[in-house]
């Protein structure tokens, strides 16, 4: 082990005799090495003191002016109700207005109608901009494809062969030629001067909100289609507007069409409606008193599970087959 001497300054030298340890980052110890690889892409933000971070946002916060201080808060409030809207629609649940004004998330200086407001405005005018945004990249990649870049390479081709040894008698073609190409080329510049700058003029927008979602019925409903899908919001609309008839019809209708086969009664008590036996008799009597949906039909399995049709989609002995196949055949197969 080296032996080491008090320095001058206080410090400690090796003693003589012995290798002095070098300052180079590169030369370390193999403790050092593996101290470093450990710590290589490590969030070392957990090493920051909270309460220190915390005083230094405050004191940022108190430096801001009035009007800075006001948009900062505004902007803390659309991001927790974004993420909101994303983790609510992740575990299946529509958010409502009602709800981020229940929790308290408008800013303090905010009414909670006027945040309401800023929030729809903000969704709007996020996917306004991005729907301009992305009709300009379309308008950039139709010019760079419409032939004018054809044009431009045969300007470029002309421009390559200028050297080469033109005969007398083409000369003055060759030139008018070379002028018109010349042209062209101008012409297929200025096109993609023009589309350059109309993306630019279409900022990326401050917010990415594509995702969101806004549905329209007793009250307003939003969610996220990158945490739940179209269906299950509809579903999960139907639910929240507490309309049993409109859940059983709509429900029979697209699962005839689509897959198609008959809708399961039971399904109805899933999640996200949780309808009861006696909601789903309820509903079915009242869609067929009313003589507003007469393609709605029911059959039942031979084990007694009972089905809903749509006759726009299968017929009766289709929608027979098919929940016998579902209910008993089906299991005895397996």
């Amino acid at each position: 082990m080296a032996e080491f001497r008090d320095g001058a300054d206080g410090g400690r030298l090796p003693e003589e005799g012995q290798a002095a340890v070098s300052a180079d980052p590169g030369a370390r110890t193999p403790e050092e090495e593996f101290l470093a690889s450990m710590l290589a892409g490590c969030d070392l933000s957990d090493l920051v003191d909270p309460a220190e971070a915390e005083a230094a946002e405050q004191e940022r916060i108190a430096a801001m002016s009035s009007e800075e201080r006001m948009a900062y808060f505004e902007q803390c409030a659309l991001e927790t109700v974004f993420e909101d809207i994303r983790l609510r629609a992740r575990s299946g649940e529509l958010t409502t207005p009602d709800y981020w004004e229940s929790v308290g998330l408008a800013p303090e200086h905010m009414e909670a109608s006027a945040f309401t407001a800023l929030v729809f405005d903000t969704i709007i005018d996020a996917q306004a901009r991005s729907a301009e945004r992305r009709a300009a990249e379309q308008a950039a990649a139709e010019d760079d494809g419409n032939g004018e870049g054809d044009a431009c390479a045969a300007e470029k081709s002309g421009d390559a062969d200028g050297d080469a040894a033109v005969p007398d008698g083409v000369a003055g073609e060759d030139a008018a030629g070379r002028e018109g190409a010349s042209q062209e080329g101008a012409a297929c510049a200025a096109a993609g001067i023009a589309a350059e700058e109309a993306l630019q003029a279409v900022e990326a927008p401050a917010w990415e909100l594509d995702d969101i979602v806004v549905l329209e019925g007793s009250q307003v409903y939003l969610y996220s289609t990158a945490e739940m899908s179209d269906s299950f919001a509809r579903w999960a609309f139907l639910a929240a507007e507490n309309d049993d008839v409109a859940t059983l019809v709509e429900n029979a209708r697209v699962e005839s069409k689509v897959y198609p086969r008959p809708m399961k009664a039971a399904s109805l008590k899933n999640r996200p409606v949780y309808m009861t036996d006696e909601r789903i008799e309820a509903a079915f009597a009242t869609a067929q008193e009313s003589g507003l949906y007469p393609d709605i039909k029911t059959c039942s399995a031979s084990n007694g599970d009972v089905y809903f049709y749509s006759t726009d989609y299968l017929s009766d002995a289709q929608a027979k087959a098919l929940a016998e196949w579902e209910s008993v055949e089906r299991r005895a197969n397996m």
